[in-house]
């Protein structure tokens, strides 16, 4: 193949598809709304009323993006702590969305690199898709940034770097 034919490709690769213009048009959105099912994010963030299913129980959000939301859990059958990611409502609703989450979910758990978390389970709770995946403790790296207005230590960023290099690595290797 051309550069350009190469180029095209590439380039074409992060184009929004037509069949799916709500999908990734709304993602700016989403990102501001930080949505997920009304009542699923008032059971989870209400101190009173904790969500639970027979094999998983939800304490409270931990991360938020423009798909959705991470809820901390825990797996009452392995009696382990997970996380929880669900899609906002938005997406959620869409086929094609929740086509991408599962297919996410099979790749994710398919590898298996320190750097990247572990797929342990997918399913649904009340019509909302969810991936239950490895919990890891302590900041992400927009919190480090927000609370080092400075920046972060030279030795620390050089790890990190190294530590993104190795996955990028390792997921080319796969073929992805």
């Amino acid at each position: 193949e051309s550069r350009q034919e190469v180029h095209k490709e590439t380039h074409n690769a992060f184009e929004p598809r037509k069949s799916s213009p709500d999908v990734l048009a709304s993602y700016a959105q989403q990102a501001q709304d930080e949505r997920i099912s009304k009542e699923l994010f008032r059971r989870a963030t209400t101190s009173q009323y904790r969500m639970e299913t027979e094999r998983y129980a939800f304490s409270k959000i931990i991360g938020r993006g423009g798909m959705g939301v991470v809820l901390r859990g825990y797996d009452k059958l392995l009696s382990r702590d997970v996380a929880v990611k669900f899609l906002n409502t938005e997406l959620n609703e869409n086929e094609e969305a929740r086509k991408i989450f599962l297919t996410e979910a099979r790749l994710m758990a398919k590898l298996a690199h320190p750097n990247l978390v572990a797929v342990y389970d997918v399913g649904s709770i009340e019509d909302k898709v969810m991936m239950v995946v490895e919990l890891i403790e302590g900041n992400d790296l927009y919190h480090m940034l927000k609370e080092s207005p400075e920046g972060l230590d030279q030795k620390l960023m050089l790890k990190v770097g190294i530590q993104l290099t190795e996955v990028v690595h390792y997921l080319h290797e796969q073929g992805m």
